[in-house]
């Protein structure tokens, strides 16, 4: 009796959220994609080494990338068609000089880089900072989608997420990557550069901070540094803030999980190394969309 009364108010609460903060005319492209498979790529450090295995291979299937991605040489060769941002660190006005810099740099080299057709995926709140940078370009699309956090009553939840009203919980941008590719249509979804190790490297300074050794393929060794929740100035996270934080982004891809098998698809990781259990793992030696290619045509990528 106490689970239903408790499911009963965090639906209730679902339904407000989605009510106040949804917008009911940001839909995803009703035209479902004629390819059934795709790849989803996150920037864990293990992406380097799990693409260097594929170097003189073709995927048979669209690439959707997440945020610095276009920074890395892998952008204009691997040409991803979809590219998808979640975290408000990319649009709000109150984040530091530093991160904004980085935002900027960021998207002119989009701009500079993207010579193919790209659809690049944001939140509905991030509409007005992004149409003013890519409103203009021919060749890249931008489309909006409702972030609202959809919990509850199963039926009622994916009735949320059918209507494109609402998502699961997006504490990191690959969960809101695979949701929409899911929306779109995708069959089998692979997914890698996915670690999610970042607690391995958790420490705090002499002030008693959270930092955290922040690891992406592109990157070198990291320096230890503050661990900070976006906005507010840099503001860092409480040990006890972080996994709490971490729960609910790992609660996400089992939510994501139980979505894909209602629509009859599969999302399969191919991560060689990987925090993330809600998914079967698969290596990519063994992923049949992954083909050899020959080395002139690979030079062409």
């Amino acid at each position: 009796m106490k689970e239903r009364i408790k499911t009963l108010g965090t639906t209730l609460a679902t339904l407000l959220r989605v009510a106040r903060h949804s917008r009911f005319r940001y839909k995803l492209p009703t035209t479902l994609v004629s390819e059934q498979v795709c790849f989803v790529l996150g920037n864990g450090p293990s992406l380097n080494t799990d693409l260097e295995k594929c170097k003189h291979m073709q995927f048979l299937g669209e690439v959707w990338c997440v945020n610095q991605f276009a920074e890395t040489a892998l952008y204009e060769q691997l040409q991803p068609k979809n590219y998808v941002f979640a975290d408000s660190s990319y649009w709000r006005d109150d984040e530091t000089e530093s991160l904004i810099q980085l935002r900027t740099e960021l998207f002119s080299t989009i701009l500079n880089k993207t010579t193919w057709q790209l659809t690049i995926y944001i939140p509905f709140d991030a509409k007005n900072h992004f149409e003013a940078i890519f409103g203009n370009t021919s060749n890249i699309t931008l489309h909006f989608y409702n972030s609202t956090t959809a919990l509850g009553a199963k039926r009622v939840v994916k009735m949320i997420y059918d209507y494109d009203l609402g998502m699961p919980w997006v504490q990191n941008v690959l969960v809101a990557a695979l949701f929409l590719s899911l929306r779109r249509g995708y069959k089998k979804i692979y997914l890698l550069g996915a670690d999610h190790s970042w607690h391995e490297t958790l420490a705090l300074d002499d002030e008693n901070r959270v930092c955290i050794r922040d690891n992406h393929f592109y990157q070198g060794n990291a320096k230890l540094i503050p661990f900070t929740m976006g906005g507010d100035q840099g503001k860092t996270f409480t040990m006890a803030q972080l996994f709490f934080a971490l729960s609910k982004m790992f609660e996400g891809y089992w939510m994501i999980k139980e979505y894909a098998e209602a629509l009859g698809a599969e999302v399969l990781n191919a991560s060689s190394i990987t925090y993330v259990d809600a998914f079967k793992r698969v290596k990519i030696a063994d992923i049949s969309e992954i083909h050899m290619i020959s080395d002139s045509l690979n030079s062409s990528l």
